[in-house]
């Protein structure tokens, strides 16, 4: 913008400094620059995360496919061909043919206090096959 000076009569060129603009400007780089680095970090990140999904996944099936193949151990381990054949030949175990027969007696009158039962006192019922320990609860000890 021209002025004219009246004292002098010259006229005078006077230059604005656009300081404000430049200040602005750079604030916009600023802006710009910062967001792109936002989103760089952005996507690098996301790839990252991706790739331990990929990784997580891959573990997993991996570990469904062993579970698959302990439970077909587990099936082969606990058959019982395979535990008849430990019994007989580690430990010596022998297969029964037939199950033992046990003759269970009921007494006439209560048990003494001593617990001890007599033959006099007893009287045959009927044979059954019943668990010997079941015999000794019965008899009272």
């Amino acid at each position: 913008m021209a002025r004219r000076s009246r004292k002098r009569g010259r006229v005078r060129v006077v230059k604005r400094r656009r300081t404000s603009l430049n200040w602005n400007a750079i604030a916009v780089m600023l802006l710009v620059t910062s967001f792109g680095i936002g989103v760089l970090y952005l996507r690098t990140s996301m790839r990252r995360m991706l790739q331990q999904t990929r990784q997580l996944e891959k573990q997993v099936e991996n570990l469904i496919q062993e579970n698959k193949q302990l439970q077909i151990r587990m099936i082969e381990l606990s058959s019982a061909e395979r535990i008849q054949e430990i019994a007989e030949k580690r430990l010596g175990m022998v297969p029964i043919q037939k199950a033992p027969r046990v003759v269970y007696y009921e007494e006439k009158r209560p048990p003494r206090q001593n617990k001890e039962l007599l033959a006099a006192n007893l009287e045959p019922q009927n044979f059954v096959s019943i668990n010997p320990s079941m015999l000794l609860k019965s008899a009272g000890e």
